[in-house]
């Protein structure tokens, strides 16, 4: 029924229009209001304008009523709340709509061509194909087609795309092949989501469901996985409590394995997951000394850990140990920070190397000019500070399996023993320290230099030590003593020819005069 109706009637089209002057036409339960106009013919009746009813309202050129339903091929749907002064919590554009109040639910179908959902109050919109209104029980649920797109790593995602357009989220998406919408608490469930991609990580939430609660929050995610960068995929972070804040930020926690050389596996518990101004993943943890980590079957640790998405390997910023039963060399804890390879760890040794208690590490054998004699020290303290340093390696610290011993010197000498540098070896079965490279003999002579290089071999159980040297000496010498000094050895038939040929020779003028220039007077 209505009132202020303008009423007119066409014979010869057997069409009778009803418009609205300024009252609304009551329709059903005569709380339903049609504001625009009611048309009747033979066919039945239809109406253009907007149709208001049960909190909800339809807007269409055409629609169709009948006794306990209406439809429409193109209409724009909206739910309004009461509780918020009839602000919208719902709202689509461009569906088909079929309306049954006797099944007390609406089916809405999306005609394409921008056809989009929008949730207000929680700042988000969706593509969903369908969604059916369940009127009694304040409820939508909304399923996908066979919509799929690509992101990321090419993994396919199938549903609808739902956005944020919160402001300070940058437009945050994901996929969800179907989800409810709950119009009393105003929180969406989405579901069938693979994962969210945030910063430069995948985040796969646990079940594939995600809640979106009010101005675009999505509620903590437990027992989520991270997966990071998308690019690289270097890290996986499971079992993770996650907070996502817009498209590029993210925080939370989570957990990564450790996986060494003999594939076994140690947790790590990431207590810090986050983004850094650049847009990369890092996470922090924390090992205790009383973890008994390891890096390694032969190296300890205990310290701080650090991921970096970009970065292929943790890095390890602590303290380690080598492994040995050598009783004359104390097992000190040594500082150091650096990305570990598993399978091929080198550990950089320099001046910096200091103990526990912050006092300095060294690797050398070393020359006291009291009772102590010749002795060894790797990664220790010198037995007193004026002790002379006779050979000490500084660079990375590297085992090596086949021989079982712990070795120091420059990545390329380690790699290759034919390169020039320092080089200090322990070994773990015999406990002798084998060195290479320049020798300071701590010898003080005036005008006369004397520089040495060759190989030193330490053994600590009999105190014994094995020098094997070359020497080059440069001093003020007259041209006729030397030549007298060259005949009187050209002349001497009991001297032993020198061995020109010897490894230690070769290796020890290379050191002394380079790689190129030793090689030329060897060659001559």
């Amino acid at each position: 029924e209505g009132e202020h109706i303008l009423t007119r009637w066409f014979p010869e089209n057997d069409v009778m229009i009803h418009k609205v002057i300024d009252k609304p036409i009551a329709m059903y339960d005569m709380k339903s209001l049609m504001h625009g106009q009611t048309m009747i013919r033979p066919d039945g009746l239809s109406g253009a304008g907007i149709f208001e009813f049960e909190k909800a309202e339809v807007e269409a050129k055409v629609i169709k009523f009948k006794y306990e339903e209406f439809d429409s091929d193109t209409a724009d749907f909206r739910l309004k709340d009461d509780a918020l002064a009839n602000e919208l919590t719902f709202s689509t554009i461009n569906v088909n709509a079929h309306v049954s109040f006797k099944d007390r639910n609406g089916l809405f179908k999306s005609n394409g061509g921008g056809s989009f959902i929008d949730f207000p109050q929680n700042q988000y919109i969706c593509y969903m194909d369908e969604f059916k209104w369940f009127m009694d029980n304040d409820k939508i649920e909304l399923s996908a087609g066979e919509t799929a797109a690509n992101e990321a790593s090419d993994v396919k995602l199938e549903g609808a795309q739902f956005i944020s357009v919160h402001p300070d989220q940058d437009s945050l998406s994901f996929f969800s092949s179907k989800a409810t919408y709950n119009i009393h608490k105003k929180i969406i469930r989405a579901a069938g989501v693979k994962y969210i991609n945030v910063a430069d990580a995948m985040v796969y939430p646990d079940k594939q469901e995600i809640t979106i609660l009010k101005k675009a929050k999505i509620k903590t995610l437990h027992n989520a996985k991270v997966v990071a960068s998308y690019i690289t995929q270097y890290h996986h972070i499971y079992n993770a409590t996650i907070n996502i804040f817009g498209k590029k930020n993210y925080s939370g926690s989570g957990y990564i394995d450790y996986v060494d050389e003999i594939e076994r596996k140690q947790t790590i518990f990431l207590q810090n997951l986050g983004v850094q101004p650049s847009g990369q993943t890092y996470a922090t943890a924390v090992i205790k000394d009383t973890a008994q980590f390891k890096l390694s079957p032969v190296y300890d640790f205990y310290g701080k850990v650090n991921l970096f998405a970009n970065n292929e390997f943790l890095t390890f910023d602590g303290h380690c140990r080598i492994k040995h039963d050598c009783d004359l060399l104390t097992k000190n804890w040594f500082s150091f920070k650096t990305e570990i390879n598993p399978n091929d760890i080198y550990i950089p040794i320099d001046s910096l190397t200091k103990n526990v208690a912050g006092k300095p590490l060294i690797a050398s054998v070393l020359l006291s000019s009291d009772s102590l004699g010749v002795y060894s020290a790797f990664l220790n303290r010198k037995k007193r500070p004026s002790n002379q340093e006779v050979i000490a390696a500084q660079g990375f610290l590297h085992y090596d399996k086949t021989t079982e011993e712990y070795r120091i010197s420059n990545k390329d000498k380690l790699q290759e023993m034919s390169f020039n540098g320092n080089f200090l070896s322990l070994s773990t079965k015999s406990c002798k320290i084998y060195g290479e490279g320049k020798i300071n003999l701590g010898a003080q002579l005036g005008q006369v230099t004397l520089n040495a290089a060759g190989l030193v071999t330490q053994n600590q159980l009999d105190n014994e030590s094995i020098f094997d040297l070359v020497f080059i000496t440069n001093f003020f010498f007259t041209d006729d003593a030397l030549k007298k000094m060259t005949k009187r050895l050209q002349e001497s038939s009991t001297l032993d020819p020198a061995k020109l040929d010897r490894p230690t020779f070769e290796k020890g003028l290379r050191e002394l005069l380079g790689k190129d220039e030793g090689d030329k007077l060897i060659a001559e």
